[in-house]
C-alpha cells in the first residue's frame, strides 16, 4: 500500500507547522540530511519551499521516509510528525486494515466510551484517534505506544520493527528502554478483546410480527450472522444465535469474556427482558445477563439523524460532569405516573437538561408503555434505567414495600456512582440476583444505553 496524494499534501501541512521559519527548515535539512536546502527548493516563500522539498526532491528520489525521519529527529515532540511517521510505517508494512483494527481495539483502554470506529475508517483516522487518547496508568503511556508495539510483534511488522522501535524511542526513551526489546524477544500478544456484540432486530412487515436478525461486531469486518423471518414469539430463540456468534469469535482468536451484548430494538420490543434469555450451554443454564453486560438501544433512533443529534447534545453533557453533583443534576428518578400526559413527554424532555432517567415503575399496558418509551427516545434521552413490570400483589403493604425497595436501588445505582460505569454496575446486580433467589430486583432491570457516537452503518440497519 503506497502513500496517496492526500498523504503528501498532509505531510506538507505538518512540515509547515513543525518548522515555521525558513531558517528552522534549513537547519533541519542541513543537520539531518546533509543537504543545502537552497540547492533543491525555491526560497520564494515557506509554502513553496516545503512543496519543492516534498514534490521535487523527496518523491522523485524516493526519500519520503528519510525526510519524515529527519524531521522527527529534529523535532521529536511534534504530534503531527509522530502520527505521520507511524502511519507511513504501517502503510508501507503490508498490514490489512482488518489487522490494524484488531491492534486498535487491543490497545484502547477498556473503559473508553469512544472506542469504536466506523467500519470504513482509514488508517489515518485510526492513528489520529489513538493519539488523542490520554496517558494510561501505571505505565504513563498512550494507547498509540501499545498499538505500535503490537504492530512490531506481528510477523508483518518485523520488516519495520526497527523503525517502529526507533519511533517509540523518539517519543519516550525511558519507555523504550523499559518496554521495547529486539523484535524477536517481544512478549506474545494477548487475544484482542471484543468490546461490543451488536444484535439488530429489524421489522420486516408493517405490523411488526416478523423480524430479520443481524448479529455482528464492528471490530471484525465481514463477520455477521443473519436470521430471516423470526416471529415475535421466537425472539427468545436469539440466545442460540448469540452463543454461536460468541463461540465463532472465540474460535477465531478473540477474547469475548468482557463483551457487552447490545440489542437494537424497535419500540415494541424495548421492554423485552433480553438479559434473561437462557443461553443454551449444555449443563449450564446461564442467563445472558449473568455472562455478559447487556444493554438495549433504540433501532428507530439509530436510523434517524435528527433523533441522533438530539441524543448527542445530551450525551455531550456527561463530558462536562467532573463531580457526582454535576451528574445528579442531569438525572431524575420517578415512576412513569410523574410524566403524565405521556403524549407530551418528548417536549418536556427535549427542553430539559436531563440526560438520564430512572423509572421505578413503568406501565403494564402495552400502549402506555409504547408512548412512554417513544417519549424518552424522541426527547433525546440516551440513558434510561427502569424496573420491568412485576405481578401486582393483593397485599398493598407488600406491594408498597417492593416498589420502595426497587426505587432505593435505582437511586443508589444512578446517584452514588459515575454514570459511565452504569453498564458494569447493572451487570453486577444481575449476577447477584442470579446467585440469590430472594434478590429479585437485579432480574428486572432494563438499561437503555444509547451511545450516539457508536451507531451501525445504515446498510446494517436495513431489513432488505
Amino acid at each position: 500500500m503506497a502513500l496517496t496524494i492526500e498523504d503528501y499534501r498532509r505531510l506538507e501541512e505538518i512540515l509547515l507547522d513543525a518548522f515555521r521559519t525558513y531558517s528552522d527548515l534549513e537547519q533541519m535539512v542541513a543537520h539531518q540530511l546533509g543537504i543545502n536546502l537552497e540547492a533543491i527548493a525555491s526560497r520564494e516563500n515557506l509554502g513553496t519551499t516545503v512543496f519543492d522539498l516534498v514534490q521535487h526532491w523527496a518523491i522523485p528520489k524516493n526519500k519520503i521516509k528519510e525526510l519524515v525521519t529527519a524531521a522527527l529527529n529534529e523535532n521529536p515532540g511534534h504530534e503531527g510528525l509522530q502520527q505521520f511517521c507511524l502511519s507511513m510505517l504501517l502503510i508501507q508494512s503490508g498490514f490489512e486494515l482488518e489487522e490494524l483494527l484488531i491492534f486498535y481495539y487491543q490497545s484502547m483502554p477498556s473503559y473508553t466510551v469512544i472506542a469504536s470506529l466506523p467500519l470504513d475508517a482509514g488508517v489515518h483516522h485510526l492513528i489520529s484517534r489513538l493519539a488523542e487518547m490520554p496517558l494510561l496508568e501505571p505505565e504513563k503511556k498512550q494507547p498509540l505506544y501499545t498499538f505500535a508495539l503490537l504492530a512490531a510483534t506481528h510477523p508483518k511488522g518485523v520488516a519495520v520493527a526497527k523503525e517502529i522501535n526507533s519511533w517509540l524511542g523518539l517519543l519516550d526513551p525511558d519507555y523504550l528502554h523499559a518496554h521495547v526489546e529486539p523484535a524477536g524477544n517481544l512478549p506474545a500478544q494477548a487475544k484482542p478483546k471484543i468490546n461490543f456484540l451488536s444484535v439488530l432486530v429489524i421489522p420486516t412487515d408493517t405490523a411488526q410480527t416478523t423480524y430479520r436478525i443481524k448479529i455482528f461486531s464492528e471490530q471484525v469486518p465481514h463477520f455477521i450472522i443473519e436470521v430471516e423471518d423470526k416471529k415475535i414469539t421466537e425472539i427468545k430463540d436469539l440466545a442460540a444465535f448469540i452463543l454461536d456468534a460468541l463461540n465463532s469469535l472465540v474460535y477465531h482468536g478473540f477474547d469475548t469474556r468482557s463483551t457487552t451484548v447490545e440489542f437494537f430494538l424497535p419500540f415494541r420490543l424495548l421492554p423485552e427482558a433480553v438479559d434473561q434469555y437462557q443461553m443454551p450451554i449444555p449443563g449450564q443454564p446461564y442467563k445472558l445477563g449473568f455472562l455478559h453486560r447487556v444493554t438495549v438501544r433504540s433501532l428507530d433512533r439509530s436510523q434517524n439523524p435528527y433523533l441522533l443529534l438530539l441524543s448527542q447534545e445530551k450525551w455531550d453533557r456527561l463530558s462536562q460532569c467532573f463531580q457526582l453533583t454535576d451528574q445528579q443534576r442531569l438525572t431524575r428518578v420517578a415512576p412513569f405516573t410523574d410524566f403524565q400526559p405521556l403524549d407530551q413527554l418528548h417536549y418536556k424532555l427535549h427542553e430539559s437538561e436531563l440526560v438520564c432517567l430512572g423509572l421505578s415503575l413503568i406501565p403494564n399496558n402495552l400502549e402506555q408503555s409504547d408512548n412512554l418509551l417513544r417519549g424518552i427516545i424522541a426527547g433525546g434521552i440516551p440513558i434510561a434505567l427502569w424496573i420491568r413490570p412485576f405481578e401486582l400483589m393483593e397485599d398493598p403493604i407488600e406491594l408498597e414495600r417492593r416498589c420502595s425497595l426497587f426505587e432505593q436501588r435505582l437511586r443508589a445505582l444512578l446517584f452514588e456512582h459515575e454514570l459511565i460505569h452504569l453498564p458494569e454496575h447493572i451487570h453486577q446486580e444481575r449476577c447477584k440476583a442470579a446467585l440469590q433467589d430472594e434478590d429479585e430486583c437485579g432480574n428486572r432491570f432494563t438499561l437503555l444505553w444509547d451511545d450516539p457516537t457508536r451507531v451501525p452503518r445504515l446498510s446494517s440497519l436495513r431489513a432488505g
